[in-house]
């Protein structure tokens, strides 16, 4: 059974006045004029329509900056080969030059923004694939070995923006990689907090604590400075990482001289000692990543993390080649725990059935899944906990002794994410990039949603702009509305093939069903009149059939029966998700491009607009049903519930529907066109 998230109520509850701040601050609740860019000000004048992009507020979008320092965009190339992100824009540019922007409860129509040159361009600036590039431009190697150490020097090559669509407290935004990174175990500590970002969800002790020499490198890093890092665990690792050229993997050190020089932070001969030790030498490129207590069971705070895995792995080349990742905290396990193998580590379809079967196995964890990669006269083997192949994924605790990782790169933390930009406001990028797409792409190939219907879903979005007031598709004669429950009982007919093989032109509505059960007394943001609320949409959607619009099927959608893997292919095969503000709603990255996603929220103030953010950038439309009337609204001991407005709710369901059609089947259709053309089946 899989939760997706925890009570927010309880987090805030539990920090300190001081959390709370950091918590406001970091999830982007305050905002200074000093931090928004006018650069969109112009475009904003020359495309202002009288119901905006959004919601019925207008345009009414602030634009964002990113300062890379010195960097040079023309002369100073990625450390990564540029081909690596070239492939992402090649994959996703069709898609996202026309693509469909997410539209608001009201809005007008939207097709004259997501042509708009200036605008794509903008948001790939600033959320595609070039913002990577941009970011990856500020690289520089801020320590380097001298000349006579070149057998066993260390590098650490660091890439710095402030991003001013993120949340202030997060900055500044780096992604650094290092070779010959050295790790001693002995030097951790368990921790409630981390040491620079005290007083912010302090539970049990499940962070680290890194002593001077905790980690090392050979080589020298002047000028180095903690402010040029997030206080969001890249200062507790950098501030105490040991730079001391001359000691080498195996324990050979060089002169004193060379091993005090540069030091990002200085070590007595105690660590000098430790840093002579042998150590094992792990040769695959490692991902070292840090999540968040609590939020690591999130949804939403997954995609963070994954995402910055994504942009990582993408920055360094490392998409087709092997890669583990090591955990730098010890939270406890959690249901979104196998994303981990088979997405971050690259484990993917190979990897699932034999987590599949560690999943069922009591005490059995899905990081304890061995890979035994290709070699030169051979497959690539799976081995279900036993001693032969590699982990795909390990935690810091797991390593006894002192460590050298020849290639590694420290995962921006989740809170640095782009995911967190534009939390209060309407978006400045309201439109499908090569970013997300990539990223859907990525995420999906794991599962083996990589046929033919993940290369057309970027080509069709060109074509499928959404426009208001378009007719719907035809039906083709068979069913009608349905009802059908997804959650214990089975989902069907959903498989890892995903839509692209349904058989018939049924469009699919699904209501997310939030509800206390086993093992979670309460639930935050109940429905009260879900079973209303279905019946209503049987009504619309017996309605739009009989205008000539397709079959349609309304089921409710229960998350926390399903596993990770079954969750992902019932977004796969869902046209229109329906649901109240919650971390469930980070699907909607998931979603096709032709779908679209209705939010609920329970009271019509302090709305945040994260998931606005997400269909936007998934290209899938969006409306929002907000409750403004505080009496429909109650708490009880099992969460707060809300009678929601069934009529106003189904109306969106109305709009939404011939449009969801029209774009369907033009993305089929060009699934269709594809496969005739490379002589596979639909």
């Amino acid at each position: 059974m899989a939760t997706l998230e925890g009570d927010d109520g309880a987090k805030k509850e539990e920090a300190t006045a001081t959390g709370q701040q950091e918590l406001l601050a970091r999830r982007g609740g305050v905002f200074g004029s000093a931090e928004r860019s006018d650069a969109l000000q112009q475009l904003r004048a020359a495309k202002r329509t009288p119901g905006g992009y959004g919601i019925g507020h207008g345009f009414g979008r602030h634009g964002g900056a990113v300062s890379a320092g010195s960097a040079d965009d023309e002369h100073q190339p990625l450390v990564a080969d540029d081909s690596s992100l070239d492939s992402e824009v090649d994959a996703a540019a069709v898609g996202s030059s026309g693509n469909s922007a997410g539209s608001g409860g009201g809005s007008a129509a939207v097709a004259d923004a997501a042509s708009d040159v200036a605008l794509q361009q903008f948001c790939e600036q600033h959320f595609g694939v070039e913002w990577v590039r941009r970011w990856g431009t500020t690289a520089q190697q801020v320590c380097s070995a001298t000349q006579q150490l070149q057998t066993f020097a260390s590098t650490v090559t660091c890439r710095s923006v402030n991003d001013t669509h993120m949340p202030a407290a997060s900055s500044p935004h780096v992604l650094c990689d290092a070779t010959n990174l050295r790790l001693d175990p002995s030097k951790l500590r368990r921790a409630r907090c981390p040491l620079h970002r005290p007083g912010y969800l302090c539970t049990s002790p499940t962070y680290h604590r890194y002593e001077p020499g905790a980690w090392s490198v050979n080589c020298s890093w002047p000028g180095f400075s903690l402010k040029a890092f997030s206080k969001d665990h890249q200062q507790d690792i950098f501030g105490a990482m040991l730079a001391q050229p001359g000691s080498s993997p195996d324990g050979a050190g060089g002169s004193s001289s060379e091993r005090d020089s540069g030091a990002a932070s200085s070590g007595g001969s105690a660590s000098r000692e430790a840093a002579r030790a042998p150590a094992g030498v792990e040769e695959v490129p490692t991902l070292l990543v840090t999540r968040e207590i609590r939020e690591h069971a999130n949804v939403y705070h997954t995609f963070t993390d994954l995402l910055n895995v994504y942009i990582s792995v993408a920055v360094m080349g490392w998409q087709s080649c092997a890669r583990q990742v090591v955990i730098l905290d010890n939270h406890p396990p959690g249901p979104l725990d196998m994303l981990w193998p088979v997405v971050a580590a690259g484990g993917g379809s190979a990897v699932l059935p034999a987590v599949r079967q560690l999943l069922q196995q009591p005490g059995a964890h899905p990081w304890d899944v061995r890979l035994q990669d290709a070699g030169a006269d051979s497959g690539v083997g799976v081995d279900v906990g036993g001693p032969d192949g590699r982990l795909l994924v390990r935690k810091v605790s797991d390593f006894k002794g002192p460590v050298v990782f020849r290639r590694a790169v420290f995962v921006p933390p989740g809170y640095t994410s782009l995911l967190f930009a534009h939390l209060y406001e309407e978006s400045s990028c309201p439109l499908r990039t090569t970013l997300f797409a990539g990223f859907r792409r990525f995420f999906l190939s794991s599962f083996g949603l990589d046929d033919q219907q993940q290369q057309a879903d970027a080509a069709v979005a060109a074509g499928s702009v959404a426009v208001e007031g378009k007719v719907g598709v035809g039906g083709d004669g068979r069913g009608g509305a349905g009802v059908a429950r997804a959650g214990a009982g089975g989902i069907g007919s959903l498989g890892a093939e995903g839509d692209a093989h349904r058989s018939d032109s049924t469009l699919t509505i699904r209501l997310i069903s939030r509800r206390p059960g086993p093992g979670k007394a309460r639930m935050a943001r109940q429905i009260g009149n879900e079973e209303e609320l279905v019946a209503e949409l049987r009504v619309a959607a017996d309605e739009d059939r009989g205008g000539g619009g397709s079959a349609v099927s309304v089921g409710l959608l229960d998350f926390a029966q399903l596993t990770v893997e079954q969750q992902v292919a019932v977004v796969q095969q869902t046209d229109i998700l329906i649901g109240m503000h919650g971390a469930a709603l980070a699907y909607a990255l998931l979603l096709p491009p032709h779908a679209a996603l209705v939010e609920l929220w329970p009271q019509a103030d302090g709305i945040w607009r994260c998931y606005q953010n997400f269909a936007q950038w998934a290209g899938a439309l969006y409306r929002r049903v907000a409750n403004p009337d505080p009496s429909r609204h109650r708490d009880t001991p099992a969460g707060d519930v809300t009678q929601v407005d069934v009529g106003e709710v189904a109306q969106a369901v109305r709009e939404l529907l011939p449009l969801v059609q029209q774009r369907r089947a033009e993305r089929l259709g060009l699934q269709r066109q594809n496969g005739a053309q490379d002589g596979q089946e639909l």
